[in-house]
């Protein structure tokens, strides 16, 4: 009876690296780990023995100063922080104590030059313990013609209360 590894397959993954950094990894790693001469690296891995020297020197140089590791980097998915974040909740929350409505605030933030979805103002103004605004009635916030000024072109007859006419 003939015993097989069922994980041979898998080890050309590591002998043969399909991608430069990982030829890179496995030609430092060669370096360092196994303590081989830069000349038998490059003749095993196919480089140059400058190319080596520089890939050490590299490597040495990145490790130093790198605050994350130099190859196995744990990315973060969905959506990247803002640097701002604590700003853009200020201006959010103090908008809404004036009692700006959340497509006002968005408005308002779109002049100040920041890019806030409907969704974020919402979760924004929930998680500060806010509760909705009271329905107001057309003429009390002075959209009362908006959609049909918008819809028939005649964009002097819409006045937003933030930005003026339009």
């Amino acid at each position: 009876m003939l015993i097989t590894n069922p994980n041979l397959k898998y080890a050309s993954y590591f002998d043969e690296p399909v991608s430069p950094t990982h030829k890179r990894y496995l030609a430092l790693r060669m370096f360092f780990l196994n303590g081989y001469t830069a000349q038998r690296v490059a003749s095993e891995t196919g480089y140059s023995v400058s190319s080596v020297y520089s890939m050490v020197r590299d490597f040495k140089e990145d490790f130093d100063h790198a605050a994350d590791d130099v190859f196995f980097k744990d990315y973060r998915t969905g959506r990247k922080p803002v640097g701002h974040a604590e700003e853009v909740q200020e201006t959010v929350i103090n908008l809404r104590k004036k009692y700006f409505s959340v497509p006002d605030i968005q408005v308002a933030l779109d002049a100040m030059g920041i890019k806030l979805s409907i969704y974020m103002i919402e979760k924004i103004i929930i998680d500060a313990g806010f509760a909705r605004l009271p329905r107001r009635d057309k003429s009390a916030n002075g959209l009362g013609r908006t959609r049909t000024a918008l819809r028939y072109g005649q964009p002097g007859l819409y006045r937003h209360p933030l930005l003026g006419r339009r």
